[in-house]
């Protein structure tokens, strides 16, 4: 396991002159989707590192489960959670999620998956993904379908807000929830009006 010193233990100042890059190699850009992205560059305000991060988490999501790597007797598959991290109003993350969405769209054979914006709660993760089955209603019990696909893209423009939901005496499982989804395959809401799975 890799384990990087903070930022500040290496001697970084945190100013308005430091500015990280996730994707400074130039073997990240190898293949197809690296070089669409690097066709780009100079047409659009975005960076190209947010683009591509983006773009893979995306198509990650699209092919979901179906291709996994087994490292350690445990399966990894193609889903990637992002952050990026910029100046608000001026860190263009907006931009190149945009570039990415179309991106995508444009590259994949595939049907492109769900996105929503706003975490809420880990109920309502659970909710967007639900599996069909029976809901107790005011007016007795109706049928759920549920969601078919399961490919959901949750984008949250505020990390902070995330943070700030987590830390609430008043959340309901975000953060476990949050981490089921990348390493579970079965989500469940365990509230004791809505046990959806």
């Amino acid at each position: 396991m890799l384990r990087a010193a903070p930022l500040y233990q290496q001697g970084y100042k945190m100013n308005s002159e430091y500015r990280p890059i996730l994707l400074t190699s130039s073997a990240a850009f190898n293949g197809p989707l690296g070089d669409v992205v690097k066709s780009l560059e100079g047409n659009h305000e975005a960076d190209p590192s947010a683009v591509l991060i983006q773009a893979l988490t995306i198509i990650g999501n699209i092919y979901g489960r179906k291709y996994q790597l087994t490292l350690g007797g445990l399966a990894q598959y193609s889903n990637l959670f992002t952050l990026l991290v910029g100046q608000t109003g001026r860190g263009k993350k907006g931009t190149s999620l945009g570039l990415a969405k179309k991106l995508v769209t444009f590259s994949t054979p595939q049907e492109g998956p769900n996105y929503a914006t706003g975490i809420a709660s880990g109920p309502g993760i659970v909710h967007a993904l639900r599996d069909p089955g029976v809901v107790k209603t005011k007016k007795g019990e109706e049928i759920d379908q549920g969601v078919v696909d399961k490919r959901l893209v949750l984008i949250e423009e505020e990390f902070s807000s995330i943070l700030r939901l987590t830390n609430k005496s008043s959340d309901t499982g975000t953060s476990a929830i949050l981490r089921s989804c990348w390493d579970s395959e079965n989500l469940q809401n365990q509230s004791k009006g809505s046990p959806e799975t």
